[in-house]
């Protein structure tokens, strides 16, 4: 990563409460491969909330049935649309951690390294962590009292 491009990340140690960590993490500006990933993202983002609303079109479907056949037919669509919407909320979280883990290591850490670092970002975080790779630089402090964790 070209230095002074990138973000400063501070996050808490869960190994020491009263510890922080600093890591850096790339900007989308440093490493265009981080666009794909966030793109990546925002496709899985869309593939969930269909597979959501057809969930729920299954649930709307079994609550109107008539008759033991149109039950059963029925619940084996709902059962489908569920794993189809676990499998799509799956997929979501892998590409919010592979994209984690890519900003990190394009920043310097080694995979292991970038996994333990993306395994502490706080997931109610990762929004404010996107807009800023987006925007290219700044700094980002995870250890804020008060803060979503």
């Amino acid at each position: 990563m070209k230095p002074g491009i990138g973000l400063k990340i501070t996050l808490r140690d869960p190994d020491d409460p009263a510890g922080v960590i600093h890591a850096q993490f790339a900007s989308a500006r440093a490493c265009p491969d981080l666009i794909r990933r966030l793109q990546d993202i925002a496709d899985r983002d869309v593939a969930e909330n269909v597979a959501l609303r057809r969930l729920a079109l299954a649930s709307d479907r079994l609550a109107d049935a008539a008759d033991e056949e149109a039950v059963a037919a029925a619940g084996e669509a709902l059962a489908q649309a569920r794993r189809q919407a676990d499998a799509a909320s799956v997929a979501l979280v892998a590409a919010v951690g592979d994209f984690l883990v890519a900003g990190f290591m394009a920043a310097g850490s080694d995979r292991d390294h970038a996994e333990e670092l993306a395994a502490i970002v706080p997931v109610a975080r990762v929004a404010e962590l996107r807009g800023m790779c987006l925007f290219g630089s700044g700094c980002l402090d995870f250890t804020e009292a008060g803060a979503p964790t």
